[in-house]
């Protein structure tokens, strides 16, 4: 018979693995809530700014917009949100998953409306949500499973995919290279990670460099996981910078681009905060690319008007407009420029809507 002090401590490790089990699902990344402005501008002025929005961008071939289907759960009906797309004039749509738990009849109900509507839509995953990652103390890390990883990710999304009638179904999947969030100000970084990005310890073979790799190998598993879904790569804009100086051994874009089975296409992610930054920091990958590689630009809108981090500050609708027409300009005579993925959708709407 086990003594009361063994009961004492194998009774709280059966409730977790009862609680546990194998069916761990990988948290949802927080999201902002889509909310309208409580000072709206006249119809005429938001149909206005959309017809703006639509001649801006028209020349391009692809006007993506970032979606986080957590944003608008309850507020919008998918109709409505599909006509709000389409009056922006964008013609793909970029759906950002952080968990397993997504692949859910919601989102099927969003796939069927978007073939409705000939819209294509591609799935996200980034490394940051699906890395492998224990939570707690040593004890509770062996008798909880992981979350999911990358790859795992990759193969659940092919599944739930081959699950959809056809014309109800993703495009395609972008995979977000972004080892750099996993640095020392992170207060929960994946267990058994050994290295942590950092600005002092760039070099061949030092940790930014063995992260890096480890995330391109994951990268390259992809394709066979996602059953024939075309896999496009987002990188950050300075990877290319760090790897042309010999900081990092792997990193140009012609890297990420040999990673890509959509047909040799990147998304390199701007982190530009003003409109001259915006185009200036993708410059060097644009440059290098070869004329038949195809490159979208990422370009993150900042929650508020002053910010330090990689996103674009702006203040109105007027500012947003004039950032877009900048970069476009600049990069229009370029042949590997195919576009721009804008979002996330919640504040272009926000300041579309907004009265000045």
């Amino acid at each position: 018979m086990l003594s009361k002090a063994v009961l004492t401590l194998l009774l709280p490790a059966a409730v977790l693995a009862a609680a546990g089990g194998c069916g761990v699902t990988t948290p949802a990344r927080d999201t902002v809530p889509a909310v309208d402005p409580l000072r709206q501008a006249p119809a005429a002025v938001q149909a206005q700014r959309a017809a703006e929005f639509r001649r801006l961008t028209a020349p391009l071939a692809v006007r993506g917009v970032a979606l986080f289907p957590a944003s608008y759960a309850g507020r919008v009906e998918w109709p409505e949100l599909f006509n709000r797309i389409e009056n922006l004039g964008f013609n793909r749509v970029y759906l950002h998953l952080s968990s397993e738990s997504e692949l859910n009849e919601q989102l099927a109900s969003f796939l069927a409306g978007a073939g409705e509507r000939g819209l294509p839509v591609s799935a996200v995953i980034s490394v940051q949500d699906f890395y492998s990652r224990h939570r707690g103390n040593g004890v509770i890390r062996r008798l909880r499973p992981r979350y999911f990883t990358l790859r795992e990710m990759a193969a659940k999304i092919a599944e739930f995919n081959a699950g959809l009638p056809p014309g109800s179904r993703f495009s395609g999947v972008v995979a977000v290279a972004e080892p750099h969030v996993f640095n020392d100000t992170r207060a929960v970084l994946p267990l058994g990670m050994l290295y942590c990005w950092s600005d002092s310890t760039y070099g061949p073979g030092l940790d930014n460099d063995l992260m890096l790799k480890a995330v391109v190998a994951a990268l390259k598993e992809l394709p066979e996981r996602l059953g024939g879904l075309p896999l496009t790569v987002a990188v950050p804009d300075f990877y290319h910078e760090k790897a042309a100086a010999g900081e990092l051994s792997v990193g140009r874009i012609s890297d990420f681009v040999e990673l890509s089975t959509s047909g040799r296409d990147v998304i390199v992610c701007s982190g530009g905060n003003k409109p001259s930054e915006l185009s200036r920091v993708v410059a060097d990958e644009l440059e290098a690319v070869r004329r038949d590689d195809r490159v979208l630009i990422g370009i993150n809108l900042a929650d508020h008007t002053s910010v330090a981090s990689g996103a674009l500050r702006r203040r109105d609708w007027n500012d947003l407009l004039r950032s877009l027409q900048y970069l476009i300009g600049r990069q229009s005579d370029r042949p590997a420029f195919q576009g721009v993925v804008v979002g996330p959708l919640a504040a272009v709407e926000f300041m579309r809507l907004e009265l000045d």
